[in-house]
């Protein structure tokens, strides 16, 4: 079996990212792999947000970026600390689509993303990215729950 090398974590700045953070700290300390810290802007949002203030596709992707600044801002101090290896990626699209893409184009040996039970079930029923994630991807997954 080959060492991990390279790991995708999915960033959706939802309540599992703190965890997400956490769990690729702990990777850090064990297996050493660099990070591809990716987060994805549905595409009707862009669209959205291009509608309402007519900004071109590019200027409306710049725009979300530096919107979702002071949220990286909060964790990537933590990693900086830690030594992490990372770069950040930033994607529009749909995120099942995105993230399994994105891992394939960077070569990655694991995908790292929060799980959101929405049915409270969480065995039984995962959230509707997490479970696409799978027809995406032959990649092993890690799900990573909301803190409690």
């Amino acid at each position: 079996m080959e060492p991990i090398q390279k790991v995708l974590a999915a960033i959706d700045f939802s309540d599992t990212t703190m965890p997400v953070v956490n769990t690729i700290l702990r990777l850090h300390y064990t297996f050493f792999p660099e990070f591809v810290l990716l987060h994805v802007i549905g595409t009707r949002i862009i669209e959205n947000l291009q509608q309402t203030s007519s900004l071109s596709l590019e200027d409306a992707m710049e725009f979300a970026q530096k919107e979702l600044e002071p949220l990286w801002k909060k964790i990537l101090p933590l990693l900086d600390e830690a030594e992490v290896k990372y770069q950040r990626l930033f994607r529009r699209g749909i995120p099942h689509q995105m993230i399994a893409k994105t891992a394939a184009e960077e070569s990655c040996d694991l995908i790292l993303m929060g799980c959101h039970s929405h049915l409270g079930i969480a065995e039984l029923f995962l959230g509707n990215t997490a479970k696409k994630i799978f027809q995406e991807t032959n990649l092993p997954v890690i799900f990573v729950k909301p803190e409690e």
